[in-house]
């Protein structure tokens, strides 16, 4: 629903752009536009209706959560386009503390759906649902998000569009790992979130985000203390992160920054990389706007 934008360039000149005004600057900050072209000074999106919206939030122990994932993804293949909860495994920064799965999302419709599915599962441990309207939604969710017990000095995550759904054995095999080895101090999160959807509905092209074709982001996370060396999580994260490869696109998520990736500008981008080096070489030739994974100069 992004209509235009407006840019400050390295060489001071102020941009407008839209479909016909820079069309390339404006395809690229569709996806792509995180500090790697200019200042974003002004957005304009198309309004739509900001409706009630209900909130829900489930969770149960430890012992559902491989059950829960199958169910999940299964489920997740033929549900409406009007819902998508997201489904997450925690587990504090003590290791006494059982692990918790939870389904969380927020409806303005599709709430049967979401219903008929939660009652094929076992009966949650706690169930809370919120309907507010839009905006005091949005405030509920930043003081109400699961798995926000720890926020630990320093995180660490991988992540993967999963394009075809993880067979049961690696979802065993994935959450033993999660359950090893972890410290006092360190929490941990499996967190999948639903692709498809409008998401789908665009051509990988259309835009710079060129994640079109995957079910859900896997994101893998460790959140340590601040006294905590992070060498132990990050091989974790780092085990973890390669059960799963073989089910993934390739594809990584841009916001959710991952050092380790061999080659972050080809995992974030995909076949879009090369038309974003062109962008990138005619608007910031210098390259001002840069960071440890921005887009490379052609």
């Amino acid at each position: 629903r992004l209509r235009a934008a407006t840019v400050v360039l390295a060489d001071g000149r102020v941009l407008d752009c839209d479909e016909r005004r820079e069309p390339d600057l404006f395809w690229a900050l569709r996806g792509a536009g995180t500090g790697n072209f200019g200042v974003v000074t002004r957005l304009v999106f198309d309004p739509v209706p900001a409706p009630e919206a209900t909130s829900f939030h489930l969770t149960w122990g430890r012992e559902h959560a491989a059950a829960l994932v199958l169910a999940w993804q299964e489920w997740l293949a033929g549900a409406p386009r009007e819902v998508a909860p997201s489904l997450m495994v925690t587990a504090s920064a003590n290791p006494a503390d059982e692990a918790v799965t939870h389904l969380f999302g927020t409806l303005t419709g599709g709430a049967e759906s979401v219903a008929d599915f939660v009652r094929s599962l076992p009966a949650p441990a706690t169930d809370t649902r919120v309907t507010l309207p839009y905006r005091e939604t949005k405030a509920y969710l930043a003081e109400n998000g699961p798995g926000d017990d720890h926020p630990g000095a320093h995180l660490y995550s991988r992540s993967e569009f999963i394009g075809r759904p993880l067979p049961a054995d690696v979802v065993e095999a994935l959450l033993a790992e999660f359950d090893d080895g972890r410290k006092p101090g360190e929490g941990r999160s499996l967190e999948l979130l639903p692709s498809g959807g409008a998401y789908n509905d665009v051509d990988p092209a259309a835009t710079a985000f060129p994640h079109r074709t995957a079910q859900y982001l896997l994101k893998h996370a460790a959140d340590l203390d601040a006294d905590l060396e992070p060498a132990d999580a990050r091989k974790w994260l780092n085990r973890s992160w390669d059960l799963t490869r073989p089910w993934g696109t390739g594809g990584a998520y841009p916001g959710f920054p991952d050092p380790d990736l061999e080659d972050a500008p080809s995992a974030y981008y995909g076949a879009n990389l090369a038309r974003l080096r062109a962008v990138k070489a005619h608007y910031d030739p210098g390259g001002l706007f840069r960071f440890a994974q921005s887009v490379p100069l052609a």
